[in-house]
């Protein structure tokens, strides 16, 4: 019975006749080992000292976004009694076409198992590779539909992590990607080597740097393009006049906004301490008014400009606000524990749930305290909440984007079809690069194991930043009249138009400070066009000569930005202008000087005083004739009184 028990055994595990006598011999001293190989997502079955693996594997990916994929791999016999009979990749969440492989020219049988989103190859070996050091080379090579796939003006890619990378002596993973799918955007990890082959770009990981993530995302492509219509709808409940606010998505250092329309047309956009664009309009006693604001955002893959960002704001980014509760015990205690910003998007990732049960409008912030008391029942504003607590209370500054992110999990789709379910994210100063950087601790535990603290995904569209305030302003879909939920954000993927139109005009208006003599010029520069302008200059002439280079830092779209200047008043006028224009960018305005005025002021004031010196002299004339004729009167006198 015991060797009929052995001799199944040892057929099932392919061991040969020889071996099975000497294992027969010391059957009671060896352990059985179990032979078939698991690669990707499988835990390895068979004694690590027992064989040894090599692996190359090239994903070569086509203009549609399919991918040929070919792994070579060797397998060395590390001891001389086992041998393998088969070989088993599992592939979840991807569907393989066209399986084949080959050893040494000669084609291996596969068998391929499905089992809901799992894809299970088994590759057969015809012969036994028996004895210490033999060695198979074989390769395996399948095609994947729709493997890089375009999201909007991005071609994304993720490789989830293979598993049991550790078991391999050496394991390298190669992407070919055409070079028209744009350069490269992000990667996650960061590619050892980079290179051009033919008409591809390629990317090469090594073992080492896929051991520390888990999995590679790529995106190719300059930027990502968001359309998008928002609806705001304000109410004056007064008997007066009211004025409020609204506010726009702004541009930030990763994503410039151009506005098509916004109707009716705001009053004036003024931008506040946290970057936010806010539009002001006053609307009569018991009015509603309803705003309609679309165009397109640009999301960028790097920072594209650096705000200004001061010393007293950043230090208000690291105060306790209501949800983001830094001033508590055990928020501190935490602070204290968490020595790195890793450390703290680590923590949240991993003590906090997603609760897709909450994910749904008018729901209750928690915020970073009560999260803590209840870590199952997060959303994404607690996952913000509480790392922009902890960081606060390292004394590093942390602030909430919110805003719209492009998601494909299916259990938040539906419902943003019918209300306006938005995400919110953090961002936390980086003072080496001194810009505000974001991550998204909430993507990061629902998705496929993806990295969204390395990088910037190009899927999230920033509406409203809280930093000094916690709460305000409210973002676009939250400006609603009935307490019934309803769609007023309309953000779609889509490429921008290929003409910018930035409607810039000038003016100069003549202001007389005093009549005929002294003068100043307005000049005002407005943007009627659809996207802020920045570090811009107005070019100031007189007479064709520049007398002033006025800096625009910021000029925001259906926004005017004035200034003033004093005309020289000069004799005759020589250095009166003739001509005044300015010029900003593209646009130039010409208005004739004060040049006359101030000449015929000169004439006027010439003759005046020509007028008045000769009256002087007429009347100092007349008075010293006067004068010399009472004195010969006298003189006349006193003559006649002595004869």
């Amino acid at each position: 019975m015991k060797k009929r028990f052995f001799f199944l055994f040892s057929k099932l595990l392919g061991i040969n006749r020889q071996a099975r006598i000497k294992w027969r011999q010391r059957a009671f001293l060896t352990p059985f080992i179990l032979l078939i190989l698991f690669f990707s997502f499988t835990k390895q079955a068979w004694s690590q000292s027992s064989f040894s693996l090599d692996s190359s594997i090239t994903y070569d990916i086509n203009q549609e976004g399919k991918a040929f994929v070919r792994q070579d791999i060797t397998l060395k016999n590390e001891v001389p009694e086992v041998y393998a009979q088969s070989y088993a990749i599992d592939l979840i969440g991807f569907k393989p076409e066209n399986v084949k492989a080959e050893s040494e020219g000669n084609s291996l049988t596969v068998n391929k198992e499905q089992k809901d989103n799992k894809t299970t190859l088994r590759i057969d070996f015809p012969d036994a590779r028996v004895g210490k050091g033999a060695t198979r080379l074989f390769t395996v090579s399948y095609e994947i539909t729709n493997f890089a796939q375009k999201i909007g003006e991005v071609w994304e890619i993720y490789l989830p992590r293979q598993g049991d990378i550790e078991k391999f002596n050496s394991y390298q993973l190669k992407v070919l990607v055409p070079i028209n799918f744009g350069n490269l955007a992000y990667a996650s990890p960061e590619a050892k080597s980079k290179f051009k082959k033919d008409d591809k770009i390629g990317l090469e990981f090594d073992k080492e740097t896929l051991l520390e993530k888990t999995g590679v995302t790529l995106g190719f492509g300059n930027f990502q393009v968001f359309s998008f219509t928002l609806n705001y709808h304000l109410e004056n409940p007064l008997n007066k006049e009211a004025k409020t606010k609204i506010a726009l998505p702004p541009d930030t250092s990763f994503q410039r906004v151009f506005y098509e329309d916004i109707d009716p047309r705001p009053k004036s956009i003024v931008v506040d301490n946290d970057g936010n664009w806010l539009a002001e309009y006053y609307l009569s006693a018991r009015e509603n008014l309803n705003i309609k604001a679309t165009g397109y955002a640009q999301v960028f893959p790097s920072f594209q400009r650096i705000n200004f960002v001061s010393e007293e704001s950043l230090y208000k980014n690291t105060l306790p606000q209501p949800y983001w509760e830094s001033d508590d015990p055990q928020i501190k205690n935490l602070a204290q524990n968490l020595r790195s910003v890793k450390d703290v998007y680590n923590y949240v990732v991993n003590t906090l749930n997603y609760d897709y049960e909450r994910a749904k409008p008018n729901v209750q912030r928690l915020g970073a305290k009560k999260v803590l008391e209840n870590p199952n029942s997060a959303i994404c504003m607690e996952f913000t909440d509480l790392f922009i607590a902890i960081l606060r209370a390292k004394g590093i500054p942390a602030r909430e984007i919110n805003g719209f992110a492009y998601s494909d999990d299916p259990k938040l789709m539906p419902l943003s079809l019918v209300s306006d379910v938005l995400h919110s994210w953090p961002e936390y100063w980086d003072e080496r690069q001194k810009i505000w950087i974001p991550v998204d601790p909430t993507w990061q535990k629902t998705s496929r194991g993806a990295d969204f603290f390395e990088k910037q995904d190009l899927r999230h569209f920033a509406f409203v930043i809280h930093g000094e305030n916690s709460t305000y302003p409210p973002s676009a879909g939250s400006y609603k009249l009935g307490s019934e939920p309803t769609k007023d954000v309309f953000v779609t993927l889509g490429g921008k138009p290929d003409l910018i139109n930035n409607k810039l005009s000038a003016d100069i208006q003549l202001i007389t400070k005093i009549p005929l003599t002294f003068y100043q010029a307005k000049f005002i520069i407005t943007n009627s066009g659809q996207s802020a302008l920045y570090d811009q200059k107005a070019l100031v002439y007189f007479d064709n000569k520049l007398v002033k280079e006025e800096k625009i830092t910021t000029l925001l779209p259906f926004n005017s930005y004035e200034f003033y200047l004093d005309i020289p008043f000069s004799f005759l006028a020589q250095k009166t202008p003739a001509k005044i224009s300015v010029q900003f960018v593209n646009t130039t305005k010409e208005i004739k000087g004060v040049k006359d005025q101030v000449l015929l002021s000169n004439i006027l004031i010439i003759f005046i005083l020509a007028i008045i010196l000769v009256s002087f002299i007429i009347f100092s004339f007349n008075r010293l004739k006067l004068k010399l004729a009472l004195s010969n009167f006298f003189n006349h006198r006193k003559d006649e009184s002595n004869i």
